[in-house]
This record gives structure tokens, C-alpha cells and sequence, in this order.
């Protein structure tokens, strides 16, 4: 007799989330955004994050009078609720001007 073991497939899909920061924000203040992303995306119980400062750019057309924006890339598994907890959280911040998330 043979048997066949199935596991649960895991319902934790990576996902990369890129937002951009006012330029205007101080050290300090840029710290304390990324911290809290990562901070919400350790308490949804999100694997394998990992944060990337891609820099400052110029952006391609005036957003909310800004210029230029300070870029972010976030890849983390985790569930579409964790997506929409931290696409809400961005949309209510002040300092972040875009954000989009993209399923990889």
C-alpha cells in the first residue's frame, strides 16, 4: 500500500510594493516610515521582507507640487488581506506621494 502525503498549499505570494517619499522628509523621518511598513508588514506575518532605497529621482510630472521623490522597494510574501493593510496605510500617510504593488 502506498501512501500519498498532500500539504496545504501555501496561500503566501510574493508581492513588491514600490511607493515614493517626499524629498522634503529628514533622515529621521524617512527611517521612521520604513520602519513602520515594516513593522505592519512583521506584525500580518509577512516572510521573507526585504527593503530596497533605490534613491532620488527626478519624477516625471508634478505630483502634489513635487518635483523629485525619494524611492522604496518592499518584496515580501504574504496574503492579499496584508497587501490591502499596507496599501490602506500608505494612501492615509502624508509623506508618501505614489505607491503600486505588483504580484510577482
Amino acid at each position: 500500500m502506498q501512501v500519498i502525503t498532500l500539504q496545504k498549499p501555501s496561500k503566501q505570494i510574493t508581492y513588491r510594493t514600490t511607493y515614493i517619499l517626499k524629498p522634503t522628509l529628514t533622515e529621521e523621518e524617512i527611517t521612521k516610515e520604513i520602519e513602520d511598513y515594516q513593522k505592519l508588514l512583521v506584525d500580518n506575518a509577512a516572510e521573507d521582507i526585504i527593503i530596497e532605497n533605490t534613491g532620488k529621482c527626478r519624477l516625471a510630472y508634478l505630483i502634489n507640487k513635487q518635483n523629485d521623490g525619494i524611492y522604496f522597494q518592499i518584496t515580501y510574501r504574504g496574503s492579499t488581506t496584508l497587501v490591502n493593510t499596507l496599501q490602506r496605510r500608505m494612501r492615509l500617510s502624508t509623506n508618501t506621494l505614489r505607491y503600486q504593488t505588483f504580484k510577482l
